[in-house]
């Protein structure tokens, strides 16, 4: 019935602007052997940015045709035949294939023909390839593939161009011939005209480095050019000139790198356009084409990457999507990678003040400053609460970790990039104890960001089979807790302390008087950010995970 609710329709994807997509025939066979017709006003042709709310425009339609009497033991066919007379890229081709894991094959083929004098470059892994010559000349590939075995998706997992069978084709010779066709579309529109070169100098007015230069041009861009993602006609591929993105104030990827590589030109300081995959997907191909589906800008004298459409990224910092990922550098034309995420840079330290009150309430207030990818998320977080009910954002923070209670959020304006990011907050909590005693509670959390709780309820996956998404960080919360005089502390939990090959958790509680000090970090540091099924990885996940489950249970006892 899965197969049924799923694959009960089609969709078929095609450029718009430059091919034509027509549906020769669809019917779906019962399992007695009828035939029923998909009727021609079954087939569908949508815009794929038809979202009226997003600021994303494109010449990419699909074509879903749905299928009528599906049930269980049903097939369905269909025959569409498109044809585009442009490339997309002008003079060139690309495509690949990946075969998922997650379906069974029994006859999957991959044909493609072309005429000699059109060079054609293929790669292929794990399926069965044929190459033969037809009686015009023209050469033609051909690529089989079955496979009888489907298994469940898996969370996290990496995207199918990493590690399943596949076939591609293109006509880039290698990645520096496609580096030189995108700086030939990037180059003409880059350039330090008069108000371009006034604008620079205005904005870098007092500054003395090459750094703090290049940190007020990508801030100004950040803040001041509006993403709008716009992939119709010239403009998938081809950015606006300087000039005309100052004039609309606003751009795609493709524009904000040309504004930004101009003002930073302007500024004296070279930078290139840096291609990137935002996807889950970690690894170059063998071959070039148009699997890049972002461009960023890297600055070679700092060696720093920069992506102003992420409106929430301080400078020298990326969204987690862009971390540790491959790039092309399209003016070197060489191939490269996004810093991997550290612990040593993408960390958080949570400082809390909690104080028990003689009816059980906690009352609290907490200092959160977050480091690397993490302020992003942070800024982005918090700049999504503005003009929604306060009370409704504080329930949905306490209710994660079963709290109820009052508080409010202060931070600096999420914006301006040019601020110290830190995030205070103020809270007052439900009585988490009944008072007068003996009784006991666990330490809570508050309007704290919660990561190490949040990590305790998350159970590693056991039995993967395919590489997944993973990462570096640490995450350290410094605690303390102050009971009232008539309340007198019998047991405070031990100190736990757990580490495996990447993963490190330890806690320590101290208690001095009426106050309790607690300190907590965890940390996980892999020189990728990607992992390979490893049962020992699942097993090493598990202790920890057992042993910040076994802290966070601990209890204070009072009487």
């Amino acid at each position: 019935q899965h197969g049924v609710d799923q694959s009960g329709l089609a969709t078929l994807h095609f450029d718009g602007k430059r091919a034509k997509q027509t549906v020769v025939d669809a019917y779906t066979i019962k399992p007695n052997g009828e035939k029923v017709a998909v009727s021609p006003d079954r087939i569908k042709i949508r815009n794929e940015a038809a979202d009226e709310l997003s600021p994303y425009f494109s010449d990419e339609m699909t074509t879903v045709i749905i299928f009528p009497q599906v049930e269980v033991g049903s097939k369905l066919y269909y025959k569409v035949v498109t044809q585009q007379d442009e490339p997309t890229i002008k003079g060139n081709y690309s495509v690949s294939y990946y075969f998922s894991p997650h379906y069974r094959y029994e006859d999957s083929r991959i044909q493609l023909t072309h005429p000699p004098e059109l060079p054609v470059y293929t790669d292929s892994r794990n399926v069965t390839a044929e190459t033969t010559t037809l009686p015009d000349g023209r050469i033609r590939y051909e690529y089989r593939f079955t496979q009888d075995k489907s298994y469940p998706p898996e969370p996290n997992r990496v995207e199918l161009s990493d590690f399943a069978p596949g076939v591609q084709f293109s006509t880039y010779p290698s990645y520096a011939a496609f580096a030189s066709t995108f700086q030939n579309l990037m180059q003409p529109k880059t350039r330090v005209t008069p108000q371009v070169q006034a604008l620079a100098d205005k904005l870098t007015a007092g500054t003395t480095t090459p750094k703090e230069k290049a940190q007020r041009l990508y801030n100004w861009v950040s803040a001041n050019i509006r993403y709008v993602g716009i992939d119709v006609g010239a403009s998938g591929f081809e950015p606006h000139t300087a000039d005309e993105i100052l004039a609309n104030q606003y751009g795609d990827c493709k524009d904000h790198t040309v504004i930004l590589e101009s003002l930073l030109l302007a500024a004296g300081i070279p930078s290139t356009p840096a291609l990137i995959n935002i996807s889950d997907t970690y690894e170059l191909p063998k071959l070039a084409g148009t699997q890049f589906d972002h461009v960023i800008t890297y600055v070679p004298s700092l060696g720093v990457y920069l992506d102003s459409t992420a409106q929430f990224a301080e400078f020298g910092t990326l969204p987690p999507e862009e971390q540790g990922k491959p790039t092309v550098l399209t003016q070197s034309a060489e191939t490269s990678r996004t810093p991997f995420s550290s612990s040593k840079r993408d960390y958080t330290i949570t400082r809390t003040k909690l104080k028990l009150t003689p009816d059980g309430r906690i009352v609290g207030s907490s200092i959160y400053e977050p480091h690397g990818s993490f302020t992003y998320s942070s800024r982005s977080r918090q700049f999504s609460y503005e003009n929604r009910d306060n009370q409704t954002i504080i329930d949905n923070l306490l209710g994660r970790f079963q709290e109820t209670g009052s508080g409010d959020i202060k931070h600096p304006d999420p914006t301006d990039l040019s601020n110290t990011w830190i995030v205070k907050s103020h809270f007052e909590l439900d009585p988490v104890i009944n008072l007068p005693g003996p009784s006991a509670f666990t330490i809570p959390n508050g309007l704290t960001p919660g990561y190490i709780k949040a990590s305790a309820k998350e159970r590693p996956f056991k039995n993967r089979r395919y590489p997944y998404v993973c990462g570096s960080d640490q995450h350290v919360e410094y605690i303390e807790l102050t009971f009232p005089k008539n309340v007198r502390v019998t047991k405070v939990p031990g100190d736990i302390t757990a580490e495996t090959a990447h993963i490190k958790y330890k806690s320590a509680y101290k208690l001095n008087g009426r106050v309790l000090r607690i300190t907590r970090e965890q940390s996980e540091e892999i020189d990728r950010d990607t992992c390979t099924p490893n049962n020992l990885d699942t097993q090493m996940k598990q202790v920890m995970t057992d042993a910040i489950q076994k802290d966070l249970r601990s209890q204070v006892f009072v009487n």
